[in-house]
């Protein structure tokens, strides 16, 4: 009698999960242990089909699909930015977002105080008095003690969710030049997947929230189902019905970072890398040489000039290491590249908030979204090559042919990277 309880047991469970486990199919089979490593084996942050999305590198393309989709919200409006200026672009997602409060929306805004630390107080206040809820990740606020323990970690994470049913999730921050001068990639989002990055959210907001707000407890966030809103005619998915994953890792957990260790281990043909920061840590390093060294195609494309000198040296101490084991060095010329993008065989797009240095890899906050779908991967594949097209291909003669003494400057901001 009990087997045949267990077994009744064991099928009310599935059945109760099934709306979450529908996209066992659409993961391709060998890389199903990365969806089950990045899912924290919670059920509910397994691959979800039935989402539609657009992947979005150009900065003036993300300001409009924003500002229409905040001027549209009815319910709610969740961000959570690392860095949002007083500048021309934040100025005009600060207004619109204060119309939105002003209406009554549920407005909640998580900030990284550290990265904004030179902006008046009024700039986040209006926002308050409007009747926001604002918060910040590094509150300098609290008493010294309490801030102290935390001070190295940082909430790298750029995520607006509005009415729970559309999401953005990538690498471009609120201010001038992510929208006119940098190149990065975001992605907009609505579906299911959406419930993922709420619970995200929501997890971060509740856990930095705790400590400044007495009435606040650190209680299970409740999950919220999504789904697929109609088709928005003026600003229409180009992809759709796709299956999505979002992760995150942050504070001494390497979840992201073992995921791309992963994915370079069941690679079968290529992991196409775009990163502003390439300081990978020993484990990474290993995994990129180990599937270059097998076969698999491993490219990196760099900006050729970082946003700091210091870190573009950084950056220059692992080329010898790399393209003596196979790995292809592009250096991406026009302008300054964002972009946090991991590609796998045509099949598999990762796009998010994670550099590949120590600082993303082991110590931020950060976010990613996972892409199982051939006709995104392929699209992303095409756009990378674009970028290939207006890079300079670093060869290992003219790395070994740099004078000693460069050598020896980007040996030690290597390992100060870090801090950089």
């Amino acid at each position: 009698m009990k087997p045949i309880l267990n077994t009744i047991a064991l099928a009310a469970i599935l059945l109760a999960f099934q709306p979450f486990c529908k996209a066992g199919d659409a993961v391709p089979a060998y890389l199903q242990p990365v969806a089950d490593h990045l899912s924290r084996s919670d059920v509910r942050m397994m691959p979800v089909e039935g989402n539609d999305l657009e992947v979005i590198t150009d900065g003036a393309r993300q300001w409009e699909l924003m500002l229409h989709d905040i001027n549209n919200a009815r319910q709610s409006i969740y961000m959570e930015y690392y860095r949002w200026a007083n500048d021309d672009a934040g100025r005009q997602i600060h207004d619109a977002v204060l119309r939105k409060i002003r209406e009554g929306l549920d407005v909640k805004i998580l900030l990284e105080d550290l990265c904004n630390p030179f902006y008046p107080k009024s700039y986040y206040e209006e926002l308050k008095a409007a009747g926001a809820q604002v918060a910040f990740f590094t509150d300098f606020e609290r008493q010294l003690w309490e801030v102290l323990p935390g001070i190295n970690n940082r909430n790298h994470r750029k995520i607006i969710i509005i009415d729970d049913c559309l999401g953005y999730i990538g690498g471009r921050n609120i201010a001038d030049h992510y929208r006119y001068t940098w190149r990065d990639t975001h992605m907009r989002l609505s579906g299911p997947a959406v419930a993922q990055l709420r619970k995200l959210f929501m997890d971060m907001w509740i856990y930095r929230r705790a400590p400044q707000q007495n009435n606040v407890t650190n209680d299970t966030v409740e999950w919220k189902e999504v789904v697929t809103p109609a088709s928005d005619p003026e600003e229409p998915f180009p992809f759709r019905d796709k299956t999505l994953q979002m992760a995150t890792s942050g504070e001494g957990d390497t979840l992201l970072e073992k995921s791309v260790c992963l994915i370079l281990r069941l690679a079968k043909e290529f992991v196409y890398i775009q990163t502003p920061y390439f300081c990978p840590t020993d484990t990474l390093l290993h995994s990129l040489q180990a599937a270059a060294q097998r076969g698999v195609d491993v490219r990196v494309c760099l900006p050729k000039e970082s946003d700091s000198g210091l870190m573009t040296l950084a950056n220059q101490s692992y080329y010898e290491e790399c393209l003596s084991q196979k790995i292809r060095i592009f250096e991406y010329e026009p302008r300054f590249n964002h972009s946090k993008v991991v590609l796998c065989d045509g099949c598999f797009s990762m796009i998010g908030s994670m550099n590949m240095d120590p600082r993303s890899l082991c110590i931020n906050y950060e976010d990613m979204a996972a892409i199982y779908d051939t006709e995104v991967g392929e699209a992303c594949r095409l756009e990378y090559f674009s970028l290939l097209d207006q890079s300079h291909e670093v060869s290992l003669e003219e790395v070994q042919a740099w004078p000693r003494k460069e050598k020896s400057a980007r040996i030690f901001w290597r390992y100060h990277s870090g801090q950089l």
